[in-house]
Formats: structure tokens, sequence, C-alpha cells
């Protein structure tokens, strides 16, 4: 399965774990694996349960971070339907520290929004969620128009970088709209 290279002493052993080839250095009989170490909000993702009905997708910087961009998420943030908060939530119900109806930060408001921990990262669960800034009210974004990354070899719907771009907009997030056009003419090119 892996390869040997006696000029440099190295085996390269395909990991089906990661999918990503592993230097093994075997000097004298020793065999170190080095394994990249991967972020607490991705483990926290592939921790979530996994939905059969109804529609959800990673918002916020977990999915600019799963877009490429140059983000490191402090927490995970969902948005939902009703039968997939339900499956998210009930999934989760160990995990789940708050259930609350509705609920209203200011620049954004829900019909429902839930706290869990995962892998001591809070997750949240919007429901019906809808951004309120200067310009108006921008409703929840279609969870039927999404983009799909792989986390630990699962696909995750995640906002697309137009839709994070009309919501960091619509809340007064300047910085963080700029760096999504910035990505997006990139991808353009």
């Amino acid at each position: 399965m892996g390869t040997f290279d006696s000029r440099f002493g190295l085996a390269l052993v395909e990991a089906a774990a990661v999918g990503v080839l592993l230097p093994l250095a075997a000097p004298c009989g020793n065999v170190t694996h080095v394994v990249p170490s991967v972020p607490a909000w991705q483990k926290a993702l592939a921790g979530l349960p996994v939905i059969r009905d109804g529609r959800w997708a990673v918002s916020g910087s977990a999915a600019l971070a799963l877009h490429g961009l140059n983000v490191e998420p402090r927490d995970v943030d969902l948005l939902a339907d009703d039968a997939a908060a339900a499956e998210l939530i009930g999934g989760l119900l160990g995990a789940v520290a708050r259930d609350e109806a509705p609920w209203d930060r200011g620049d954004v408001r829900a019909s429902r929004r839930a706290l869990a921990m995962i892998e001591g990262v809070e997750v949240e669960i919007l429901v019906d969620v809808e951004a309120v800034g200067q310009s108006g009210v921008v409703a929840t974004p279609s969870l039927d128009q999404v983009d799909r990354m792989f986390v630990a070899g699962r696909p995750i719907p995640v906002l697309p970088l137009l839709t994070m771009l009309a919501l960091s907009e619509a809340t007064g997030r300047r910085g963080r709209a700029e760096m999504v056009r910035e990505a997006m003419t990139r991808h353009v090119r």
C-alpha cells in the first residue's frame, strides 16, 4: 500500500482515515506518524448528527473558513429549517445547553435558537433567521442553494460566498464583506 525510497529511508503510506500521504520516518526501526491537527470547529462539524429531513447550512466564520478565507472560527453557526433543527437538536440532546424561541440579538433574530457544545466549540442553530441592519432586513437565505464541502469525509452544506456577502453587508460587517468580495474576485479569475 505504500512505497519505500531507499535513498531517503522514507516510506510513504496512504492514510485512509485522512486521505493524505503521510511520511513515516523509519531510521533504526522507529516509526513516526505525522498527522495534521484538525481545528476544534471542524471536529464540531464532523460531530453533527446526519440530517435525513429538512435543510440546513453552515454560516458565519466557519462557512468562510470552509470556502478558504483566512479566518479562525471560534464557534459554528448553522441555519436550519424546522425539520433539520429538530433532528440537529434531537441528535445533540446531551450537548444542548439552551433552546429558546423566539430569539433576538438586535442585528440577528430567529424564531428559534439552540446552543450546543461539541468538542468544546459552541454550535448555534438558528431557525427562520433574519439579519437586521441599516439597509433593512435580510430574511433567511435559501437553504436550497448551498455549496457542499467535505469535512471528515462527509458532505456538509455551506452557504455560498454570495450569500455570505449579502449577510455581512446587511449586518454592517464591512471588513468581513470586503474579505468575501476579494475572495469572490479571486475565484472568478
